[in-house]
């Protein structure tokens, strides 16, 4: 009898990266176990490409946690501002309501008063300008402060994984 053999099953091999051949271990028609190895591939690139883009996202994670912590520097720092200005502004009060008092009594003049009123509204209006771009900073920080980093240099993001860097 005569004929023809062919394979119970063919499967064409491809890779999910791109790489040279190093090796082929096996030819077309030989038999495979499961998990046998066909072929090796030269992943020296691979590697470094990969190192080099986890590299490239460790700068990237390291500049925005830089810009997270000038934010939080700087939010510091205008909550100090908006503290002593709130307090100059009580003070400032204070010197309107001891003009007139004065004036009531005729130890001062309208023209004092109307200055101390005129301070005043200043100042009120220059700490309520500086609350809301403590606000607005306070919103800004908000979109940084996501960025932590945790032991081992692992980065987290909005609770996922990005990556582990060495």
């Amino acid at each position: 009898a005569t004929g023809k053999v062919v394979p119970f099953a063919e499967e064409i091999i491809t890779s999910p990266v791109s790489s040279k051949v190093l090796e082929v271990y096996k030819k077309s028609g030989d038999r495979v176990q499961k998990d046998e190895p066909l072929l090796q591939l030269d992943l020296e690139t691979i590697r470094t490409e990969y190192e080099t883009k986890m590299e490239s996202l460790e700068m990237q994670l390291n500049k925005l946690d830089l810009q997270r912590k000038t934010i939080a520097s700087d939010l510091a720092e205008m909550k100090m501002q908006v503290d002593i200005d709130e307090m100059m502004l009580k003070r400032t009060l204070v010197s309107l309501n001891n003009e007139r008092y004065l004036d009531s009594i005729g130890a001062s003049t309208r023209e004092k008063v109307r200055e101390a009123e005129l301070n005043y509204t200043v100042k009120q209006m220059q700490l309520e300008q500086l609350k809301r771009k403590f606000e607005n900073k306070k919103r800004k920080f908000a979109r940084w402060s996501w960025i932590t980093r945790l032991p081992r240099g692992t980065w987290i993001c909005c609770s996922r994984r990005l990556g582990r860097l060495r």
